[in-house]
């Protein structure tokens, strides 16, 4: 005989749970580590200095002085451009009043996601291969990323902006498909010798570059045996897969969980997995003009909307303090 079933009754309602999941990476390591400093004008400007090569042979005795050296002939101005970031919202006035699962106010979501958009924007530009731009006509505020700092344009290296002069110039960058702990070594090498500091290092890359440097520390046996190798007492450290700290004769590289926001194209979700950093923090900065801020703009009866936005530029203190993959 007929019965009542789930699917023959009307005025059932539907079971929608109140959790929202959002798997879009949201870390953004890079603007992180940078130094804050507060900007005054759209082109923050610092400088850098270098000492002379040494001498080996000295004076004659008695020897009066008749020439005398500028001592400030090294001492170089880099500068930046600041850069706009913005991020629109909207919610029409029928969302707005609808009750959504799992979303108290569509706005102050709307709001919160605007904000986070704008920082990995920021992010992403930091760590591009865009050159910085001059605002006028079809052109809009740019200010100039990591990799075209160190001398990369995203595809090719040696790409070095002719406003850095060349003894403060990147010294090297490392091929990540052929990237071994002897070539990692040559390069920290090269950066120890042009800066003469044991700096402790951050690296910050894609899968394929962090991938690359954890398997330095594993050897291969002539079957399946692995060799895990580390210099630390077995009784106060437990060995684990993932390598977070690579010590080399020319300085400590602390290696953070892989970044996709290397050496991005604009609104592309194309992750350059074999681009990367190796960085002195002490040797970036973040300058703001004008921090995170949300503007509230007229509802003309459609519903509320808003602007988030914040200026800020990026400094590359001393290139060659730096290296990077690709």
């Amino acid at each position: 005989m007929p019965s009542a079933s789930s699917l023959n009754t009307a005025g059932n309602r539907e079971y929608l749970t109140n959790t929202i999941s959002r798997l879009s990476p949201q870390m953004a390591p890079l603007t992180s580590l940078c130094r804050t400093k507060t900007a005054t004008g759209h082109t923050p400007t610092w400088q850098t200095d270098a000492l002379k090569a040494p001498k080996t042979t000295g004076r004659h005795e008695g020897q009066d002085a008749k020439t005398f050296e500028n001592k400030a002939k090294n001492r170089t101005t880099l500068q930046n451009y600041i850069q706009i970031y913005g991020e629109t919202y909207g919610v029409t006035d029928v969302q707005e009043a609808i009750q959504t699962a799992g979303v108290p106010s569509e706005l102050a979501r709307s709001k919160a996601t605007a904000m986070l958009d704008l920082k990995l924007s920021m992010e992403a530009s930091f760590g591009s291969a865009n050159d910085r731009q001059l605002e006028g006509g079809e052109d809009e505020w740019r200010t100039r990323g990591i990799l075209r700092w160190l001398g990369s344009d995203g595809t090719s290296t040696g790409q070095h902006p002719t406003d850095v002069p060349s003894r403060f110039r990147c010294q090297h960058a490392f091929t990540t498909s052929t990237l071994t702990e002897a070539t990692l070594s040559t390069g920290m090498q090269a950066i120890f010798n042009k800066t003469g500091t044991l700096a402790n290092y951050v690296m910050i890359g894609g899968t394929g570059v962090k991938d690359k440097v954890i398997n330095f520390t594993r050897a291969e046996g002539a079957t399946t045996a692995k060799t895990y190798q580390v210099s630390e007492g077995a009784s106060t450290r437990k060995m684990t897969y993932d390598v977070t700290i690579y010590d080399s004769a020319f300085g400590k590289i602390a290696i953070m969980d892989p970044s996709v926001y290397i050496n991005r194209t604009d609104e592309s979700e194309t992750v350059a997995t074999d681009s990367g950093l190796l960085l002195n923090p002490e040797q970036i900065a973040c300058h703001y003009l004008v921090r995170e801020k949300d503007y509230q703009l007229d509802d003309e009866g459609g519903g509320p909307r808003g602007l988030c936005k914040l200026m800020a530029a990026f400094e590359c203190t001393t290139p060659h303090a730096h290296g990077y993959f690709q």
